[in-house]
């Protein structure tokens, strides 16, 4: 049998330990790395023909990774750990187009199934986070008109609302912006209206719901 290579990365000590118990579970499978920062990642991952990432790293800025292996290494195979109740990550986890995506709650038969549909060249999304998407097809629409909407936003209505995700008021806003009171809320206004959000409080409950996808906002203006 053919051995694979593969490289996991987590920023979690004892997560990487799990990983490496169940991924030896898997014929065919070689460790050739274990890495948990950023850097490690684009400098070890020639050594594998598959890398499998969490999603949902502390301390990494995980889907510019993603974006920088598909870019440097275009014939690497990325699986993606995700948390499949948050339906947030799993569209963002959907649109960075990996080779298999599975879940953090997965056992050893589902590892196992992913590698092996993985290393025949198929895409390979576990059961559970397919179940999990058909279930709250409602949430996902709004998520993905959500996700649309934050694209339109300016650099500093993106700022802005990063204050949000903090729960913080206009005045707080507006002493760590060095602005106005009044142009922030004249920013919250706008950001509503791109948005579809109507209601004053509605956006700082959007903004901390959904702080994950908000607090990964580029600040590159439009």
């Amino acid at each position: 049998m053919d051995t694979n290579q593969i490289l996991i990365a987590d920023d979690q000590y004892l997560r990487l330990l799990g990983l490496r118990s169940l991924l030896s579970e898997c014929d065919g499978l070689e460790i050739v790395a274990e890495v948990h920062n950023e850097t490690s990642i684009l400098q070890e991952a020639y050594k594998a023909s598959l890398i499998l990432l969490n999603l949902e790293l502390l301390e990494f800025q995980t889907e510019q990774i993603v974006l920088n292996l598909k870019s440097e290494y275009p014939d690497k195979k990325i699986i993606l750990l995700t948390n499949f109740k948050n339906v947030s990550l799993l569209i963002t986890a959907r649109k960075l187009k990996p080779h298999g995506l599975l879940s953090t709650c997965s056992i050893l038969p589902e590892y196992k199934t992913c590698m092996e549909e993985v290393i025949r060249g198929n895409y390979y999304e576990d059961p559970s986070i397919k179940s999990f998407l058909e279930k709250n097809q409602e949430e996902i629409e709004y998520v993905s008109h959500l996700l649309n909407n934050l694209d339109s936003l300016t650099r500093t209505e993106k700022k802005v609302l990063k204050q949000l995700t903090m729960n913080l008021n206009n005045s707080e806003i507006s002493r760590t912006l060095n602005k106005s009171p009044k142009t922030i809320e004249n920013h919250r206004t706008n950001i509503s209206r791109k948005l579809d959000i109507s209601g004053y409080n509605s956006l700082t409950y959007v903004a901390l719901k959904f702080k994950d996808l908000i607090t990964d906002l580029s600040y590159d203006p439009h």
